[in-house]
């Protein structure tokens, strides 16, 4: 799914693929192509594939190519960045107090 895959890699543009796509399933069935039933279920199915295929990329990106391109790696240590943009070591709630 384009849509979840933007989101995950470029988090600020995430909600425009996401209302596009979501324009294309409501045409879908709007011109009777599919049922509703059709697009909601594939919607949770390419959903569940995607991320079993990143994670699978991220494994990959771990053990294979960690090995070959160290250099590489010591630049870009993960494919999918943090969720949280607060240093490890500082919690939210810590983050909090100091404001």
């Amino acid at each position: 799914m384009i849509a979840l895959c933007c989101t995950i890699f470029y988090r600020r543009w995430g909600k425009l693929y996401w209302i596009i796509a979501a324009a294309v399933a409501y045409s879908r069935i709007y011109l009777g192509a599919h049922w509703p039933s059709d697009v909601f279920a594939t919607v949770f199915l390419a959903t569940g594939e995607t991320l079993l295929i990143l994670a699978l990329c991220e494994l990959i990106w771990q053990k294979i190519v960690s090995r070959r391109l160290p250099e590489i790696v010591a630049r870009h240590p993960r494919l999918v960045g943090r969720v949280s943009k607060l240093p490890p070591r500082i919690s939210q709630v810590e983050n909090l107090r100091h404001e």
